[in-house]
């Protein structure tokens, strides 16, 4: 049980770690491009 908690916030940071980098990928190109 805490094993899969430990898994689905592990799961959780790593899934927002990828949005903000993707975000920050995003906004970098339209300052270079914009």
């Amino acid at each position: 049980m805490y094993l899969l908690w430990s898994y689905w916030v592990f799961e959780g940071l790593l899934l927002g770690f990828l949005v903000l980098k993707i975000n920050f990928c995003v906004s970098l190109r339209d300052l270079f491009t914009g």
